[in-house]
């Protein structure tokens, strides 16, 4: 498998950047092709887990980014403080921007996505990509509705985080 056992997590970066949330060293503007992702993920010497950042355009940005920012302790639940640090960061994340994070589990192939403040487990790679393509698909600020009489985030909402 193209992942090698090892997790790799996917952050896009849609309208809202994400400069204030992440930091990273290995810089790119490059499309993300099976070659390139082979190198990043099977071959490289960085053992663990493997983060891409990317863009709105769907060009790889970075390569395993650091948090600038960690959840504040007056923002986190106590349902929340149980959760791995990614998922607080991912929460955090994607709570004040348009972003969208997700990983496939390198045992079960189940996805996890969160998106808006919210986290969606265990989706097959089928239902995880229509509901990557539905959300990416949307206008990303409240009140742009591209012709739609609803606002498309709130349409999001609810057909699908809410079932």
């Amino acid at each position: 498998a193209l992942n090698k056992n090892r997790e790799v997590f996917c952050i896009i970066e849609r309208t809202d950047s994400l400069d204030q949330f992440l930091a990273t060293n290995c810089i790119f503007n490059a499309e993300i092709t099976q070659d390139l992702l082979e190198q990043l993920i099977v071959k490289t010497s960085h053992e663990g887990v493997v983060t891409l950042w990317v863009n709105h355009a769907g060009k790889l940005h970075g390569f395993n980014p650091t948090w600038r920012a960690t959840p504040d302790e007056i923002w986190i639940t106590q349902d929340v403080k149980a959760l791995h640090t990614w998922k607080q960061n991912a929460l955090l994340m994607t709570e004040k921007s348009d972003a969208l994070m997700f990983t496939i589990s390198p045992t079960t192939r189940l996805c996890t996505i969160i998106i808006e403040g919210k986290i969606v487990n265990d989706l097959n790679a089928h239902h995880a990509f229509a509901l990557l393509k539905n959300y990416c698909s949307l206008s990303t600020k409240p009140g742009e509705n591209n012709g739609n009489s609803i606002d498309a985030r709130s349409r999001f909402k609810q057909t699908t985080l809410e079932k």
